[in-house]
């Protein structure tokens, strides 16, 4: 693994400065066109064009021109020709440093002049589309797993960086870390009975990057929930050279079902509504878009959301 390009050597702050970035966007939105004309600013825009250049600059050292990122090609647009760079290449740092406060002011208004046109509104609305299209291929691919087997053991798993490491694993090697964990569970010890899987990978200040995992087993075949959860949790973790953990989620709804004294841990039988209601209830979180943590900036080409069949239970 590289973590020496410059574009990933400040791991999980790439996510963090994304995150303040967009913050920034909607403060720049928020005053009327007339707050950027010509004239004395306000304290608070002053403060706020001191601090977007701040976060441009961190931005201009782990972004490249791979990844997409909500809202970024508004603010490259409208740097323009004051700063003839684009992201990834090395005189941008210097170029966006020697802006002026005019010069600021002058991307700030352009910016907020593109937030408010209408197709800026018609991209919101298209979003919020493509995740109701996203929720619904969730329910229907729940409805699915939970039709193969006279009963259905559900694991969820939580996998991220530990704290001391999100600094150094950046967004493209989390997803190198993922791709080579999907490829061992699905390979055929791995996959014993397995019908099928969903994922998300999102961020956050807290977590960094972190995946979200649920898991449909043929509930005849997977009887013991924690081995199966911590023997992912263990290969996720030799996959990150160490720097991995994760935990088995444990739903409220579900710790509440109890057998014997035991909780019963996602044990769902085939063809029962209520059952397979709150399990798409469980995993609502999953669909990008559904919370604020949904990745931001991702590689190019990658998706963050998925739903995996396997042909057949092995």
């Amino acid at each position: 693994m590289n973590m020496t390009t410059q574009h990933t050597s400040l791991g999980s702050s790439e996510s963090k400065i994304v995150l303040a970035i967009e913050t920034m966007l909607y403060g720049i939105r928020a005053y009327p066109a007339s707050a950027w004309a010509d004239g004395p600013l306000s304290e608070s825009i002053q403060i706020l064009l001191a601090g977007f250049k701040k976060e441009l600059l961190k931005l201009c050292t782990v972004y490249h021109a791979g990844w997409n990122a909500d809202h970024l090609e508004i603010i490259w647009d409208a740097l323009g020709d004051k700063v003839p760079f684009r992201p990834g290449e090395a005189l941008m740092y210097s170029a966006v440093e020697c802006l002026s406060d005019e010069e600021m002011r002058s991307i700030c208004a352009e910016i907020s002049a593109c937030l408010d046109a209408e197709w800026y509104d018609g991209m919101i609305v298209s979003k919020q589309q493509r995740t109701e299209a996203v929720r619904q291929q969730l329910e229907a691919f729940v409805l699915q797993m939970l039709n193969r087997h006279v009963r259905t053991t559900l694991i969820q798993i939580d996998l991220e960086i530990a704290q001391p490491f999100q600094d150094v694993m950046g967004n493209e090697e989390f997803c190198q870390c993922w791709d080579t964990l999907e490829d061992w569970i699905q390979t055929e010890q791995a996959a014993e009975g397995l019908g099928g899987y969903v994922w998300s990978i999102e961020q956050s200040l807290e977590r960094g990057y972190h995946l979200h995992l649920a898991f449909f087993y043929d509930g005849d075949l997977c009887r013991n929930s924690r081995f199966k959860a911590q023997q992912i949790i263990d290969m996720w973790r030799g996959f990150t050279f160490g720097m991995g953990t994760g935990q088995m989620v444990q739903h409220p709804e579900s710790a509440s079902l109890v057998r014997d004294g035991r909780p019963l841990l996602d044990l769902i039988p085939w063809n029962d509504r209520h059952e397979a209601e709150r399990c798409i209830r469980m995993l609502s979180h999953l669909p990008v878009g559904q919370t604020e943590e949904y990745l931001r900036m991702k590689p190019h080409c990658r998706e963050t959301f998925g739903v995996v069949t396997l042909e057949q239970a092995i």
